[in-house]
């Protein structure tokens, strides 16, 4: 049975873990704790809860056979980016109306301009782009649009062993507000792929995980790494 972190919910490695001394250190966020509580319930609590319904901004449809999960790319952490590409912008207006009237355009401000305008353009992304997931008895897939964005990924889904959720920490491990999950898959080859990055609440990430096992006919087993049991909203 699994041993799970207390402070980050990752699973805890065979190797970090002395049953002797009933201790174990999380590699993920470098926390020692005590199993002598966890190891003999663990066994009596569910690893995750089902999710039956897709979370609030993620929409499920059907294309045939095909499951659609249909997801915003939005998220909290864009907001100092685009809030610096406003500032950005503002700073361009006033440049170009009180500053180039008096004086020749300098190299300087051509890079301005270049910067605001790709900032710019990075905010209207973050704003309109858009995440389809379809899942296939054959594929997975993963389609970022209308604007171009990295994250497009194909796989097939005979090659897919496990998928699973995992935390990725912001500055501080304390800071929920800087913390993102992920959706990651364990190849039958070994091989560990990021299919979704950057998602804000570990219920999204659940929910995506688990609609690729439903749909696949893949059994949930831990794996190494992985978040789980973190707290659900209510």
């Amino acid at each position: 049975m699994p041993i799970n972190c207390p402070k980050c919910h990752c699973v805890i490695d065979a190797a970090n873990i002395n049953s002797q001394n009933m201790i174990a250190k999380c590699s993920l966020c470098n926390e020692v704790f005590s199993i002598s509580m966890q190891a003999p319930t663990t066994s009596l609590i569910p690893r995750k809860p089902l999710m039956h319904s897709p979370p609030a901004g993620m929409t499920l449809s059907h294309d045939g056979e095909i499951l659609l999960i249909t997801r915003r790319i939005y998220s909290k952490r864009f907001v100092s980016l685009i809030l610096s590409a406003l500032a950005t912008d503002g700073f361009i207006i006033y440049f170009n109306c009180f500053v180039t009237l008096r004086l020749p355009l300098l190299p300087g401000g051509l890079v301005l301009y270049a910067i605001g305008a790709g900032m710019t353009a990075i905010g209207i992304a973050m704003l309109a782009n858009s995440m389809v997931i379809r899942i296939s008895h054959t594929t997975v897939t993963v389609r970022i649009g209308p604007f171009p964005w990295p994250g497009n990924i194909d796989m097939n889904a005979s090659d897919i062993d496990q998928p699973f959720c995992t935390k990725t920490f912001g500055p501080s491990s304390d800071d929920r507000q800087s913390n993102s999950y992920n959706i990651e898959v364990k190849m039958k080859n070994g091989a560990r792929i990021t299919l979704v990055s950057g998602i804000d609440y570990y219920i999204d990430a659940l929910f995506i995980e688990q609609q690729v096992e439903q749909s696949i006919g893949i059994t949930d087993c831990p794996v190494i790494g992985e978040t789980q049991n973190e707290p659900l909203p209510c």
